[in-house]
C-alpha cells in the first residue's frame, strides 16, 4: 500500500516538473506570416502621368471675301454647324457673269486670228520656198503668229479669272464645323478682304492641360496620350502632343502642354473637360515592383524580399511613380523574390511562409 502511495506521489511530481508555466509568455507559439513573393527582373518602362484639361478647337477658319460686290444672301448663322461645301453666302453675280461671257467671246475671236495666222504662215512657208516672196514678208507671217498666240493665251487667262471670281461669288463651307461668328448680312457692300464669318474645324480638337515641373522633361512633341471626356462616355480617344510650352507660367509654375486629336464624328465640343493620359518616355531595363510591396517601417519606405525563408528589409532608391508600379533605381537585384502581400507582419529577420 506504501509502495503504490509512493507511485502516485512520485508521477505527480514528474508531471509538474514537465507542465509548461502558462504564465511564462515565451514558451507561447509563435506564429509564421504566410506571404505571396513576385520575382523582380528587368523590364520596359514608360513613365504616364494622368493630368486634366479643356478642349478647344484646332482650326479656327476666317470666311473672307475676295471679290468688291453686294452680298445677295447669307445661309448661315452662329452657332449651326455646316459640314465642307455647304453653301454659305452669294454675291449678286450680275456683273461676274458678264465679265465670264465676255472674256469667253474674246477667247474665240483670240482663237480665230491664231488659226489665221497659222494658216498664213504655212502659205508664206511655200511662197519663200518658190522664191515668190522675201524674206520680211515670212518674218511678219511668223511675228503675227507669236503675237496671236500671245494674245490668245491672254484672253484665256483672262477668261480663267472671270470664272474664278464668278465662282466666288458663292461661299462654301472649307471644313465641317461650328460657325463661331457671322459679319455678312443681305444687302451690304464688300471689298476684298472683308470679313464674312469664322467657323471652328471639328474634324481635329487638342486639348490644353498643364503639367508640373516633375513630369515635363519625361515628354516629348508626337509622343501619344489617351484623351477621354465626360461629354462623350465611353470614348477613349488617341492623341499626340502638338506642343510643349518651353517655359513655366510664372504664377503656377506648370507648364502648358497641347494635344491633337482626331474628332471625325464632331462630338467632342470645345469648353468641354477632359481628362489626358500622357505616355513618357520607355525607359529600357528598369525593375519595376508592385506598389503592394512598399511599405512604410520608421518612417522609411522598404521592401522585403525572401532570402532562405527569411525576409530581408530592403530601403531603396525609387523613381517618381504614377500607377500601381514603382520603378526602382537602386536597391535590388535581377531576380530578387519580393513580398508583395502578406506584410503586416513581416519585418526584418521574420521567417516566413511562403504560400506560392
Amino acid at each position: 500500500m506504501k509502495a503504490c502511495i509512493f507511485v502516485g506521489l512520485l508521477v505527480a511530481f514528474v508531471s509538474g516538473c514537465t507542465q509548461p508555466d502558462q504564465r511564462d509568455g515565451s514558451d507561447a507559439p509563435v506564429t509564421i506570416p504566410k506571404v505571396r513573393v513576385q520575382e523582380i527582373h528587368k523590364q520596359p518602362w514608360t513613365e504616364s502621368v494622368t493630368t486634366y484639361g479643356v478642349i478647344e478647337s484646332a482650326e479656327e477658319i476666317e470666311l473672307t471675301s475676295r471679290v468688291a460686290a453686294e452680298v445677295k444672301a447669307v445661309h448661315f448663322a452662329e452657332g449651326v454647324a455646316v459640314k465642307e461645301g455647304d453653301l454659305l453666302l452669294e454675291y449678286d453675280s450680275e456683273a461676274q457673269q458678264l465679265r465670264v461671257e465676255k472674256a469667253e467671246v474674246a477667247v474665240e475671236e483670240a482663237r480665230l486670228r491664231l488659226e489665221d495666222a497659222r494658216k498664213q504662215l504655212d502659205r508664206s512657208r511655200a511662197l519663200f520656198a518658190d522664191g515668190s516672196i522675201a524674206q520680211q514678208e515670212l518674218d511678219n507671217a511668223e511675228l503675227l503668229v507669236d503675237t496671236s498666240a500671245t494674245q490668245y493665251e491672254d484672253s484665256l487667262a483672262a477668261q480663267s479669272l472671270a470664272r474664278k471670281d464668278l465662282k466666288d461669288t458663292k461661299i462654301t463651307s472649307p471644313v465641317d464645323g461650328m460657325v463661331q461668328t457671322r459679319n455678312a448680312h443681305p444687302g451690304e457692300m464688300v471689298v476684298p478682304g472683308s470679313l464674312l464669318g469664322r467657323i471652328e474645324a471639328n474634324e481635329t480638337v487638342r486639348v490644353v492641360t498643364f503639367v508640373g515641373e516633375r513630369v515635363i522633361n519625361f515628354l516629348r512633341v508626337d509622343m501619344p496620350a489617351r484623351v477621354t471626356s465626360q461629354g462623350v462616355r465611353g470614348r477613349v480617344y488617341d492623341g499626340r502632343i502638338e506642343s510643349i510650352q518651353p517655359k513655366a507660367d510664372p504664377e503656377t509654375g506648370n507648364f502648358n502642354v497641347r494635344i491633337a486629336l482626331p474628332n471625325n464624328d464632331g462630338m467632342l465640343k470645345p469648353g468641354m473637360t477632359a481628362s489626358v493620359t500622357l505616355e513618357g518616355i520607355v525607359y529600357e531595363d528598369v525593375m519595376l515592383v508592385p506598389d503592394t510591396a512598399v511599405v512604410s517601417r520608421n518612417r522609411k519606405r522598404v521592401l522585403y524580399r525572401v532570402v532562405d525563408n527569411v525576409a530581408e528589409e530592403v530601403e531603396p532608391v525609387l523613381a517618381v511613380f504614377y500607377g500601381d508600379r514603382v520603378p526602382v533605381v537602386h536597391g535590388l537585384s535581377q531576380g530578387d523574390r519580393l513580398i508583395v502581400s502578406g506584410l503586416e507582419h513581416v519585418i526584418d529577420g521574420s521567417l516566413i511562409d511562403v504560400i506560392d
